[in-house]
C-alpha cells in the first residue's frame, strides 16, 4: 500500500470529522 493515499484518506477522515464536530457543536449548544 502506498503511504500517500493512506495519509490523504486519514487527513480527509479527520478533517471531515473535525468539520462536522466544529459545525455541529455550536448548533447543539444553541
Amino acid at each position: 500500500m502506498s503511504v500517500i493515499p493512506a495519509a490523504l484518506a486519514t487527513a480527509t477522515g479527520l478533517g471531515g470529522a473535525g468539520a462536522l464536530a466544529g459545525l455541529g457543536l455550536p448548533y447543539r449548544l444553541r
